[in-house]
């Protein structure tokens, strides 16, 4: 093999292994007050039916948030028209009080399982989604959820290709 081969072969190899797996990646911010009646929303086009995806929730917290979870109101509409609409508890720190999440200083990243963890999950319909996305947290012995939830900076979510 040729030295020339030999780069090429390696610049090849590299930039296959360093390929990007996000389909679909976005983030809203919040401004540090998460009206619990402002969901955020994303719309977003697939048009790829056959290949699976891993689907996830991401915040970013700072260290005002005050709870041990998060409880997320989430709807994925269709462009048929469905409507699927889950309610989902998240843990957002250890035992110890510690967060949990990517970060070293007071701003932490979570990256929440949505679709795709239990079993493999792809979208049935080519075209235009609508993911919303709303807190439901409330406070301990409260019926009604808070009316703002602190702490959440930002809110975003991640399609990403099955390897």
């Amino acid at each position: 093999m040729s030295k020339l081969q030999f780069i090429l072969y390696f610049l090849i190899v590299t930039n296959l292994s360093c390929e990007k797996k996000h389909f679909l990646n976005e983030y809203k911010s919040i401004n540090k007050l998460w009206d619990i009646e402002k969901p955020v929303s994303f719309d977003f086009n697939v048009v790829d039916t056959l290949r699976p995806f891993n689907f996830f929730i991401k915040l970013r917290t700072d260290d005002s948030y005050m709870f041990n979870n998060l409880y997320l109101d989430i709807s994925l509409d269709h462009p048929s028209g469905k409507k699927y609409r889950d309610t989902l508890e998240y843990a957002m720190s250890n035992p110890d009080g510690s967060m949990l999440g990517r970060g070293k200083m007071s701003i932490k990243e979570h990256k929440l399982w949505y679709k795709g963890y239990e079993k493999k999950f792809k979208f049935n319909e080519i075209g235009n989604y609508k993911l919303i996305v709303k807190h439901v947290n409330r406070e301990l012995g409260e019926v009604n959820g808070l009316k703002f939830l602190k702490g959440v900076l930002d809110v975003g979510y991640s399609i990403e290709t099955v390897n």
